[in-house]
């Protein structure tokens, strides 16, 4: 992911757009989770965080999100950075449009 990130933020720089600043991981495909993969999982947030590019994890199942939860991995992250799906992880990351804007 991370070697995708870097690709992806020198084609914007390079066309002069704006930056990464949000990473959606849809979880749907996950159906379990164990240590090494809660612990990809913090290595990723700590290398986004340095970055200043916020993770944000949508559509977790049950049995991973109760894996999350356990392993406190959601107090790093925020509770707020998981959405039930990707549109409402969307939402959140568009930029606010104040009405004097329309």
């Amino acid at each position: 992911i991370l070697r995708w990130l870097v690709d992806e933020e020198e084609q914007l720089k390079a066309k002069d757009l704006q930056r990464v600043d949000f990473l959606i991981v849809e979880m749907s495909p996950v159906t379990d989770i164990d240590t090494s993969g809660i612990h990809a999982l913090e290595e990723l947030y700590k290398s986004l965080k340095k970055r200043d590019i916020e993770l944000l994890l949508a559509n977790p199942g049950q049995a991973v999100i109760d894996k999350l939860h356990a392993s406190k991995f959601t107090d790093l992250i925020g509770n707020d950075k998981i959405f039930l799906t990707v549109a409402d992880a969307v939402l959140t990351c568009k930029p606010k449009t104040r009405v004097d804007d329309v």
